[in-house]
């Protein structure tokens, strides 16, 4: 009897799907694209977290010096970023009142020289704010203090 009854049941691969080689070959490929986007959204939830947390952290305290402190370290450890910096423009709109730094040892600071004020590559980002990448910084034109000290 129980050998009827599994047998009116048939095998437990009756219904399979069949596929020729080249449809698994195609299966993992999808399966690896799959894969790869999950890992993708899983990076993307990560970095959002990360940024959620630094909102939330930047607006922890309401002393300015510290708030100017935490998103410039905020803003480094988002992107991967060894150095920071975060210049705020004065009244006048053409100076910087204040420049704040990440990742920058107060030696280097010191080989640096002042701060800048909102000349060159600074004043460059006051005129036309919009982000810019540069390649080549010593070999841009037009004065930068730490042109001498960016060489290494």
């Amino acid at each position: 009897m129980a050998e009827g009854s599994r047998a009116g049941r048939g095998s437990w691969d009756e219904g399979a799907l069949e596929f020729s080689g080249l449809s698994r070959v195609r299966l993992d490929a999808l399966l690896q694209e799959l894969l790869g986007r999950v890992d993708e959204i899983m990076e993307s939830q990560e970095r959002l977290r990360a940024l959620l947390d630094a909102v939330v952290g930047i607006g922890a305290d309401l002393d300015l010096n510290s708030t100017l402190d935490r998103i410039v370290t905020a803003a480094c450890e988002l992107a991967g970023a060894r150095y920071g910096a975060l210049g705020v423009v004065g009244p006048d709109g053409r100076r910087l009142v204040r420049f704040i730094t990440h990742g920058v040892t107060d030696d280097e600071i010191a080989a640096i020289g002042p701060y800048p004020e909102g000349h060159g590559i600074l004043g460059l980002l006051i005129e036309h704010p919009e982000p810019i990448r540069m390649h080549d910084l010593p070999n841009i034109p037009g004065p930068t203090a730490s042109r001498r000290t960016i060489r290494r």
